[in-house]
């Protein structure tokens, strides 16, 4: 009986080293992984599709790696989003008033809001039926409905 447990024993070293020796490689692999180069298959498009890295925050299309879990405080502030333009088309009325905010510009992203929400660092104040009033950095942004022409 000796025997096998000592044959547990040592299996379950093992098997807890190789566990902690595959979470080091794992750990090092993120740490130390660049996510703005991108790779391609084909070296002639290699040249085209790298990314320096100096300049991360001016591209949008890119995965960044914002936080890091183990070291917190070396995370980096994120900036505030610029305010897009934003038209206000349309009402939801119901249990409460939704609002359906959409960007005046590429890539004319659409957002259905209530009143308390928040939308690039502005608290929606106010929905009524002709407007939505937005508060943001103490000013007060109102959006009107956007009419749409008949073509009559």
């Amino acid at each position: 009986m000796k025997d096998k447990t000592r044959q547990m024993l040592i299996f379950s070293g093992v098997v807890a080293l190789g566990g902690l020796a595959f979470f080091i490689y794992s750990f090092r692999q993120w740490w130390t992984y660049d996510s703005t180069i991108q790779t391609s298959p084909n070296p002639a498009f290699a040249l085209q599709n790298s990314v320096s890295t100096d300049r991360v925050e001016n591209l949008p299309d890119q995965v960044v790696i914002v936080g890091n879990p183990f070291f917190p405080e070396r995370e980096r502030p994120r900036t505030p989003e610029a305010f897009p333009r934003l038209h206000f088309n349309g009402l939801i009325l119901g249990e409460r008033k939704l609002a359906v905010l959409e960007e005046a510009e590429p890539p004319y992203r659409s957002w259905i809001v209530q009143e308390g929400d928040w939308i690039f660092g502005a608290q929606v104040m106010r929905i009524s039926r002709l407007q939505v009033e937005l508060s943001r950095d103490g000013g007060s942004i109102i959006l009107k409905i956007q009419e749409e022409s008949t073509g009559q």
